[in-house]
């Protein structure tokens, strides 16, 4: 049986937070190894200003190595209460992030989950720190 928990690595990318004057927010590193793909999903409460949402890359964890993927923009959006969603396949280098970026004030940023598929081994094993608590449930 496949299974999302089994199969795939549940990072939590970007904390819940409010951006409150014009900003651009990095969320925090994604490790790729052992993976071919990744789905960034971020969360938007409630907005009065422009949201737009990025992917970088970069063979290193440093912020001066990071550069945009080309066409992995999406927004921009004044519709608040939903998602923004970028998938990558195959990056050519090793770490992904993601960059949100507000154009005024009042944005409530609900966060970001990246899920790591297309695993070169399974089962995976999430990080505790990332996914707090799960459970897997055939119903009968």
């Amino acid at each position: 049986m496949k299974s999302l928990l089994k199969d795939c690595k549940i990072v939590l990318a970007s904390n819940p937070s409010t951006q409150s004057a014009s900003s651009d927010v990095a969320g925090k590193v994604v490790d790729m190894q052992g993976y071919d793909s990744c789905v960034f999903i971020n969360t938007i409460g409630a907005t009065s200003t422009v949201v737009t949402m990025h992917a970088q890359l970069a063979s290193s964890t440093s912020d001066a190595d990071f550069a945009s993927l080309t066409n992995a923009t999406v927004g921009p959006t004044t519709v608040g209460n939903g998602t923004l969603v970028i998938e990558v396949h195959k990056p050519t280098k090793r770490y992904l992030r993601t960059v949100l970026t507000s154009t005024g004030a009042s944005n409530l940023n609900g966060g970001t989950v990246a899920i790591l598929f297309n695993a070169r081994d399974v089962p995976v094993t999430n990080s505790s720190s990332d996914v707090i608590d799960s459970t897997t449930i055939v119903s009968t």
